[in-house]
């Protein structure tokens, strides 16, 4: 009688025992499918339409879209683009001249745009499509006598006070965007808005350029 109570008795433990670690097993899966449900969820709070990543470089170069629907328009055909025009602007009718939304409604009054703007914290906006001719150059000549500029050119924006400089964040994010832009176009000039109207325009207000012609060579 005895040899049977500890027959059943050792029968009771080891159920017990498989039974302890099918629930482990059991609860260890299921606490790493919440897990995994709570990742994906976070992941996906950013719409994917708000950021466009571009990876021609090493580092990934993050640009936000904050596509406008003024300030340009679509050409009948492809365009072929080879120069950059860099400009500088802030929000004059606000009380924080760094305001992006300000200054890009500056641009709705104007009805003007440029492809990027580059804010003060070194943030990368996509305003107008690349294969769209924003109006950013406004009347004016290239060094090889050719007008027209918006057709052939990209428009880059730096948010900065006319009494400032751009900031080392703002220089190392140009530079980035435009050797993306190099590897993507075949771009003969690089100039300042002062350099294709000096009659009108000032900007790129302070703009070192030599500092900016040695980040873009070395970086």
């Amino acid at each position: 009688m005895n040899k049977k109570i500890s027959f059943f008795f050792t029968i009771a433990i080891i159920i017990s025992c498989v039974t302890a670690v099918f629930l482990i097993i059991y609860n260890y899966n299921l606490i790493s499918s919440i897990n995994e449900e709570e990742s994906s969820s976070q992941l996906s709070i950013l719409p994917e339409d708000e950021t466009t990543i571009i990876s021609n470089l090493p580092n990934d170069l993050l640009v936000v879209d904050k596509i406008i629907t003024w300030g340009y328009y679509v050409p009948s055909q492809t365009r072929i683009i080879d120069t950059v025009i860099i400009h500088s602007s802030y929000d004059a009718l606000g009380t924080d001249p760094y305001s992006v939304d300000g200054v890009i409604y500056e641009y709705k009054l104007y009805n003007v745009s440029a492809h990027y703007l580059i804010d003060r914290n070194g943030t990368i906006f996509k305003l107008v499509e690349d294969k769209n001719i924003a109006y950013h150059a406004g009347s004016g000549k290239m060094p090889d006598d050719r007008i027209n500029i918006n057709n052939f050119s990209i428009g880059i924006e730096l948010l900065y006070h006319e009494n400032e400089m751009p900031n080392e964040i703002q220089y190392q994010r140009l530079v980035r965007l435009i050797k993306n832009l190099k590897l993507k176009y075949k771009i003969n000039y690089i100039l300042g808005h002062k350099d294709i109207a000096p009659s009108r325009k000032t900007d790129p207000w302070n703009f070192n350029w030599q500092k900016f012609n040695e980040m873009l060579k070395n970086k």
